[in-house]
């Protein structure tokens, strides 16, 4: 009598490849998993991102005035309209009130995400650091006397 020649794939081969090669897959994910959960680093901005007509629609404060901290929507009174050209040239239109005032000037950015205006708005070089650049997006945070304003911008179109 003939026995039979035992099968390369047996069950217990069979589960011990695939246990191998879920032992691999385990590894190889657990080396790639700090990268896909990682925090995304903040990207610097260029002023090439910046150059256009901005329009502010809305304000965020933290001040202790007792008003809802968070964002608010511009009102009519507070409208504004920046625009920043190649040359390093700015441009602001604002209403305060029911008076509205035009100021021209230059811009720089000295530091990765910063920026300073000197304009005929403000007598001191107003300083900005940008908290988001995108194409449809641009905020802005400025300090003042009680805490950081941010201001969020979007494109004029």
């Amino acid at each position: 009598m003939k026995l039979p020649k035992p099968n390369p794939l047996s069950n217990q081969s069979f589960n011990n490849m695939l246990s191998m090669k879920l032992k691999f897959a385990i590894v190889i994910a657990a080396c790639f998993a700090p990268f896909l959960f990682a925090c995304k680093k903040q990207k610097a901005v260029k002023d090439n991102n910046l150059y256009g007509k901005w329009k502010l629609i809305e304000i965020y404060d933290k001040y202790g005035s007792g008003e809802t901290n968070g964002w608010h929507d511009v009102t009519r009174d507070g409208l504004q309209q920046i625009e920043f050209t190649l040359n390093g040239g700015y441009k602001k239109t604002e209403n305060i009130g029911a008076t509205s005032r035009q100021c021209s000037g230059t811009y720089k950015m000295p530091a990765q995400n910063k920026v300073e205006i000197n304009s005929t708005c403000d007598p001191a070089i107003e300083s900005l650091t940008i908290s988001e650049l995108t194409n449809e997006t641009l905020i802005t945070d400025q300090i003042g006397t009680e805490g950081i304003i941010r201001f969020k911008y979007i494109p004029c179109r």
